[in-house]
């Protein structure tokens, strides 16, 4: 008889793409799936935790809440075993490119033990160079990238007239490519938040989203420097996106 898995999903969101895994999961191997969805949303957990019960022979554990940004170490909340559980699968899909590497790569590190898998997306570019970065500017710098990233900034109280938004390419202290968009101020503005006051001046510059962008082989370096060994990977025909099965050495 199979070991029975645990899916662990971190960053869920609405959970689809968890969703469809458990239910190959559950059809590959005729037993049931332990389920944990976490995110930093508790509306988006519990939009999760309902996608996986539409699929059979899904065990739901305990639902998580957690920030992996933040400054607590998550490792402790998913270190519990899950009940008939040997194999853990832990999730980690669309989240790599708007997080900085050395700040997320040690975490899901931590998280995994050696007996686990870890599977992860990640956004690509087939070379190194601003050519292959010039290509996907355009899936960033359009107006409803530009709506939804403006809309945050005015709902605190900026103006279209305050400044304007640009996109750049970007390269790491690292190497690493990235897409940032910054919202430049044309002139000054003070804000209260939540009590506080903020003030800015003209000149300075707000970054609103960065996404990195690796090569198949710069993923797979820094995965190797946390002991996150890539076990198999699946490369979009375009180059532009890959799913990394790895496991701690």
């Amino acid at each position: 008889m199979e070991v029975p898995v645990h899916l662990i999903a971190l960053g869920c969101g609405g959970g689809q793409k968890e969703a469809r895994l458990l239910h190959f999961l559950a059809l590959a191997r005729g037993q049931q799936i332990h389920f944990t969805p976490s995110d930093v949303s508790v509306p988006l957990v519990l939009t999760a935790r309902q996608a996986a019960l539409e699929t059979p022979d899904v065990i739901q554990g305990e639902a998580v809440v957690c920030d992996l940004a933040a400054d607590e170490d998550p490792a402790p909340v998913f270190s519990r075993p899950c009940v008939d559980s040997r194999t853990r699968l832990i999730t980690f899909f669309g989240m790599i490119p708007n997080f900085e590497p050395s700040l997320i790569l040690p975490r899901l590190a931590a998280l995994a033990g050696r007996e686990d898998w870890l599977l992860l997306s990640a956004n690509l570019i087939p070379s190194h160079d601003d050519a292959a970065m010039h290509r996907i500017l355009p899936g960033y710098d359009n107006p409803l990238t530009r709506d939804w990233l403006t809309t945050f900034l005015f709902d605190l109280g900026f103006t279209p007239e305050d400044g304007d938004l640009r996109f750049a390419i970007a390269q790491s202290d690292a190497g690493h490519r990235r897409i940032v968009a910054h919202f430049y101020l044309s002139k000054g503005r003070a804000l209260t938040v939540e009590g506080e006051s903020f003030a800015f001046k003209a000149g300075e510059r707000i970054r609103l989203f960065f996404s990195c962008r690796y090569t198949p082989d710069q993923i797979r370096a820094l995965l190797a420097a946390e002991r996150l060994q890539v076990r198999q990977q699946w490369i979009a025909a375009s180059g532009e996106e890959g799913v990394f099965l790895c496991q701690k050495e």
